[in-house]
């Protein structure tokens, strides 16, 4: 089971590497946007987060969720195997 502050590390992690940032540097209310992150950064970053889930996620999910802390709430309600 993957817990809420698990996939939040995993956002701030995979996000970071993009960016060449610390993932503690990161900013989970903060637009990606406002880090730079367009849209063929943000399917590539959804794409390395889906695998380091184990799942298939939309290429979308950064556009409806566009902050770690919307994407980690969505993640964390719409997948059954995350324990509260």
């Amino acid at each position: 089971m993957t817990s809420k502050k698990d996939i939040e590390s995993i956002l701030r992690n995979a996000l970071g590497q993009l960016l060449g940032t610390p993932p503690h540097d990161l900013d989970i209310h903060k637009s990606l946007g406002r880090y730079g992150v367009d849209s063929a950064a943000a399917i590539q970053l959804t794409e390395q987060i889906g695998r380091d889930l184990g799942q298939d996620l939309p290429p979308t999910l950064f556009y409806e969720h566009e902050t770690i802390a919307a994407a980690v709430r969505y993640l964390s309600t719409e997948r059954a195997n995350v324990e509260e």
